[in-house]
């Protein structure tokens, strides 16, 4: 090594040695490709023992304050969206019913769609109570299908199918099971109205010709199994638009990402959700999620703002970390997964083409590694224009 030295911005932000590039290049293979191995194999093995400090001690130590579903997700135009129930409000009443689970939301006893009904919720640790227009509001119509292609949107409330009222995501599913593929059904669908700031019927929606639940399926890549086809009108949906789950499986899939996974795919899923929490809004960890819960046991004694930088900083670490390590054995030069692609590829062709000589070699591992540098690049770059360019 010429040098070494920490990256400075105030205190320091990470590391970095300069190593003897002609010793290299004469040094015996393996310990050449132990040299480039060796940063990123540091990177994954500080983001592991961050990842188990995030995951395992601090979110170990925190439990939820009070029972009740957390929003996690308020659909575009819905009532929820309207009365300004925001991600994070955890719901404990709706009416005069106590609610304890998502559970509750989907069979509870609300009044017909279109009428007020009285939300509690807290948020950010105050108590607040909302009237909102009662209703299962469509969360999302998927293009194509039978809701979408019959002018059914997000936003709008789904109040009767076949004149039975739908006054729960329970009834909704129920109605549903009885219908059969390409069932003409009538359908009765509020919107907003901005002028009366209340939600009135949709007259020019008045029916829809379903799909076939098992076709979507399949074209989804998913087993049907030997369940007998329904219909399938394409859309998602929640009570007052809110979709909610409960804290304990919140902090689940911070704490442990491969709870209940019973095979690699489940694992793999579970690590992408994850990784993924910087761009699902949930991490760092802050509020309102963090008044959601109370920290207790060993660390209970460290003030709450704290706890959770501290917490925050180890994900962070544990992200960055693993991002960098990604990176760096991307087969490009001159990122180390490059030189080792380079060394792993001038071993192939030497017992490949045997008779070759070592310039030939070299020839032909420059040629492909700048190839493949080059359309690595491109990819990365293709993810920023391309999606500006259709």
């Amino acid at each position: 090594m010429k040098s070494l030295g920490l990256v400075f911005l105030i205190f320091p932000m990470g590391a970095f040695v300069e190593p003897d590039e002609e010793e290299l290049s004469k040094a015996e293979k393996k310990k050449r490709m132990n040299v480039f191995a060796v940063g990123p194999a540091m990177n994954i093995v500080v983001a592991v023992i961050c990842a188990l400090l995030f995951s395992s001690v601090f979110l170990s130590s925190a439990s939820p304050i009070r029972d009740g579903p957390v929003v996690v997700q308020v659909g575009a135009d819905s009532p929820a969206f309207h009365a300004d129930i925001q991600f994070g409000a955890q719901i404990v009443e709706v009416g005069s019913y106590r609610v304890l689970s998502p559970d509750d939301l989907d069979n509870i006893s609300a009044p017909d769609p279109g009428n007020p009904v009285e939300v509690d919720y807290y948020f950010k640790g105050t108590q607040y109570m909302k009237e909102v227009c009662s209703g299962v509001a469509i969360t999302q119509a998927s293009g194509d299908l039978p809701a979408a292609n019959a002018g059914i949107r997000a936003g709008m409330i789904l109040a009767s199918i076949n004149d039975t009222i739908i006054r729960n995501p329970d009834d909704f599913r129920n109605v549903m099971s009885f219908t059969r593929p390409h069932q003409v059904v009538n359908v009765t669908v509020l919107a907003y109205n901005s002028t009366t700031e209340w939600y009135v019927e949709v007259t020019s929606i008045t029916n829809v010709t379903l799909a076939s639940r098992n076709d979507y399926l399949r074209q989804a890549g998913q087993d049907p199994g030997d369940e007998s086809d329904i219909g399938f009108l394409g859309v998602n949906s929640a009570f007052i638009g809110a979709m909610a789950t409960s804290p304990e499986l919140l902090l689940r899939t911070f704490a442990h990402p491969f709870h209940g996974a019973d095979s690699l795919e489940d694992m793999f899923r579970g690590f992408i959700i994850y990784i993924a929490l910087p761009f699902r809004g949930l991490a760092p960890v802050q509020s309102p999620l963090t008044d959601l819960f109370v920290v207790d046991g060993a660390l209970g004694a460290i003030p709450v703002d704290i706890f959770w930088m501290l917490a925050n900083s180890f994900y962070w670490i544990f992200w960055i970390n693993l991002m960098v390590g990604m990176t760096n054995v991307l087969p490009a030069v001159p990122l180390d997964g490059g030189y080792l692609f380079r060394d792993w590829l001038d071993s192939i062709i030497n017992r490949v083409k045997r008779s070759a000589t070592p310039e030939e070699r070299e020839r032909y591992v420059t040629s492909i590694t700048y190839t493949l540098a080059f359309f690595v690049l491109f990819l990365i770059v293709w993810q920023l224009i391309g999606p500006r360019m259709f």
